[in-house]
């Protein structure tokens, strides 16, 4: 498959921003639809990764290399595929997983991304309401505060994701408002 034949979708902070919410993003995420398109994208820039120097141990320090580019792990029900790179000082984290706790990483955001305008580029992020949920999960509270301004600023809709949230999970998240 071509590369042109990616999906595609800005996740986390630079989705945030993207969508209008005013922070800094320490990196880039992106999640793909299928595993074997991290590997495609990770050797699309193999010029930019350094020689491997590395322990083979998958932490939070973890980068591509040259020798291993993808960290790939098999669940009960999917493959996850995983590269982290640093282009010119800028991190990009690219990524396909199925989470079941964070719908901003759920096959869900298929099935809703948004495009947003970008500098004259359309974009497809993670709706700000899944990451209000998925921030809210993992209690980063500076940044559910610059989410709900931009969902108030944009009068968005919270309720489609009643839909996808436990009836307690979707009542926690209207009670912020």
């Amino acid at each position: 498959m071509p590369v042109t034949d990616i999906v595609w979708i800005v996740a986390g902070s630079a989705a945030s921003l993207i969508q209008g919410c005013n922070l800094q993003p320490h990196d880039i995420d992106i999640l793909v639809k299928r595993s074997d398109d991290v590997d495609k994208i990770a050797h699309l820039f193999t010029d930019f990764l350094p020689e491997s120097n590395q322990p083979l141990i998958f932490n939070k320090n973890w980068i591509s290399t040259k020798e291993i580019a993808v960290y790939s792990m098999n669940g009960d029900k999917d493959k996850w595929s995983y590269a982290r790179l640093n282009i010119h000082g800028i991190q990009i984290e690219i990524s396909n997983t199925a989470s079941h706790e964070y719908l901003e990483l759920s096959p869900v955001v298929w099935e809703i991304r948004r495009y947003e305008n970008y500098h004259g580029m359309s974009i497809p992020v993670v709706p700000l309401e899944l990451q209000l949920h998925s921030n809210h999960e993992m209690k980063k509270f500076d940044r559910i505060s610059k989410i709900k301004d931009v969902i108030k600023l944009k009068n968005l809709d919270l309720q489609f994701l009643e839909n996808y949230l436990t009836d307690s999970d979707y009542r926690q998240l209207l009670n912020l408002f």
